[in-house]
């Protein structure tokens, strides 16, 4: 798709349908074109002929046009340079009048998303089934499934209400199924990065979005968490464990309220150029949990999380795979428990009672990079091999990790006749605290097993991302291997976890993503 007709087929005089859209007939045919798009062939590779009314800033194949009020956002947005561009959201004046004659009912939905895109209404849906077993190790062998839904909305209120720069976005969530990590293997981390204890509707967010200076500036507050906002990564979530979907000693040792949880926060971020600085303050309550997010009460709240990062991300239109680095700060005022230590300077492990209690001043840092390493068919192309890799460490020697380290490449389109498809490798690095590692072989020594839960632990990650034709589902077959996993996740566990080799499914119906804020 991409090439330019041999006899160019240009937009005539249109018909009015209402006050507000006129829809572009093309002279040569006696079917209309519908309203949302108006199609002009390029007559050579060199043809620039600019949008005509593009309310998205994108520039589409064969100069597609939004016909709508609303004129493109700068100048220069609505050019190309080459008619070999991928097809996105339109179609071609040929096909579409093709699809359009052919399939009346997918002209009706067209017609529903450019309103919902002329109104500045853009839903999402994500529906995810993670199947897995454990086909070798860990505590036992067997198998677990577990998915969840996740929709909402992001509405564009300047185009909705005529407030500029603003942006709400809302979101809720529910999640099904059981852990293979806790019932098989034992391990805190997730091995089904779709699987939540808490499986109840959540409202996973309700935020309100607020640009300021021609976008140097944004701030975002409301019903919100923190690992949306601050030390992400834009690779780990394409892989099925939750190692790095978020980041995990964030949360472990940091405090970081992960989705599809919220408490009240607020972001800011000035970015004059490539680079930016970000502060974040968000409530701590650890009650959050057990209702369904409606509560918005502070009185359980136990302190406040706040966040530093700076980093350097150059302009979207670059691509993905352009560069990007940052570093962060956070500090956790909450009062915590000691691991391993109850009030009377006991193992806890052994003899029960409770956790010997700290005031809070916890403190930690992280950073993250990713870039491109090759791209087969030059800088105009999704496809690319990136390379990205991510550190973090408290400052302190009590928490549940004294470190993280990850590592990965992901290759979009790893083959020219399927540009849809995904390929990843990852791998995660976990050293316990002396104090962690302690309470959890005093808790196998209590029960007469041998104390072999090591400081170390490691896993890996090997996926294939299928995408079926050109629609939004995806099959993610996937291997990980975990070496020396924890007790964490199943406390009770009467012996050290086995090595563990662990094949799985993902299931994906992905409409718009999650909707995370820029």
């Amino acid at each position: 798709m991409g090439r330019a007709v041999a006899r160019p087929i240009r937009c005539g005089d249109g018909v009015r349908l209402g006050a507000a859209q006129r829809v572009p007939v093309c002279p040569r045919v006696s079917l209309p074109v519908p309203p949302q798009v108006c199609t002009q062939a390029r007559a050579s590779p060199t043809d620039a002929t600019p949008c005509c009314g593009s309310t998205t800033g994108r520039c589409l194949p064969f100069a597609h046009c939004r016909v709508a009020a609303h004129p493109p956002r700068t100048s220069g947005e609505c050019f190309v340079s080459s008619v070999e561009r991928p097809m996105s959201r339109s179609l071609s004046c040929v096909s579409l009048l093709a699809a359009a004659a052919a399939l009346p009912a997918s002209a009706i939905a067209a017609d529903t998303a450019q309103w919902l895109d002329d109104h500045g209404i853009a839903p999402r849906l994500v529906w995810s089934n993670d199947y897995a077993r454990n086909v070798d190790g860990g505590l036992s062998r067997g198998d677990r499934n577990a998915g969840g839904v996740v929709a909402g909305a992001d509405l564009d209120l300047q185009r909705l209400f005529d407030i500029p720069g603003a942006t709400l976005h809302v979101t809720g969530a529910w999640y099904y199924g059981d852990s293979l990590s806790q019932r098989q293997i034992g391990n805190g981390v997730k091995v089904q990065g779709y699987w939540y204890p808490q499986q109840q509707a959540q409202l996973a967010q309700l935020t309100w979005e607020q640009s300021f200076a021609d976008g140097r500036w944004q701030l975002v507050a409301g019903r919100m968490n923190t690992t949306w906002q601050f030390a992400r990564s834009r690779y780990g979530c394409r892989f099925v464990s939750a190692s790095d979907c978020p980041f995990q000693l964030s949360q472990a040792d940091g405090g970081f309220v992960g989705f599809p949880y919220v408490n009240w926060g607020a972001k800011l971020r000035y970015k004059p150029e490539a680079t930016y600085v970000s502060v974040g303050a968000f409530e701590l309550n650890p009650q959050r949990k057990n209702n369904h997010g409606l509560d918005w009460s502070t009185a359980d709240s136990s302190g406040v999380l706040g966040t530093l990062e700076v980093g350097y991300e150059p302009d979207p239109a670059r691509g993905k795979g352009a560069p990007r680095y940052l570093a962060g700060l956070w500090y956790n005022s909450a009062d915590y428990s000691d691991l391993r230590y109850n009030q009377a300077g006991g193992l806890r492990g052994l003899v029960g009672g409770p956790a010997r209690l700290y005031d809070g001043g916890r403190w930690g840092a992280y950073a993250l990079g990713e870039r491109a390493l090759y791209r087969p068919q030059g800088m105009a192309s999704k496809r690319m091999l990136v390379a990205f890799g991510n550190i973090a460490a408290p400052f302190d020697k009590h928490q549940v990790y004294d470190l993280q380290v990850t590592a990965g490449l992901y290759y979009s389109g790893p083959f020219a006749a399927r540009p849809g498809d995904g390929m990843g490798a990852i791998a995660h690095y976990y050293r316990f605290s002396a104090d962690q590692q302690g309470y959890m072989n005093d808790l196998l020594r209590k029960r007469g097993a041998a104390a072999d839960i090591a400081r170390n632990e490691l896993m890996f990650e090997l996926n294939y991302s299928y995408r079926i034709a050109q629609t939004p589902l995806f099959l993610v077959p996937n291997v990980q291997y975990i070496v020396h996993p924890d007790i964490l996740g199943n406390p009770a566990a009467r012996r050290a976890p086995d090595d563990a080799l662990v094949i799985g499914l993902r299931v994906m119906l992905n409409m718009g993503g999650l909707g995370t804020p820029k």
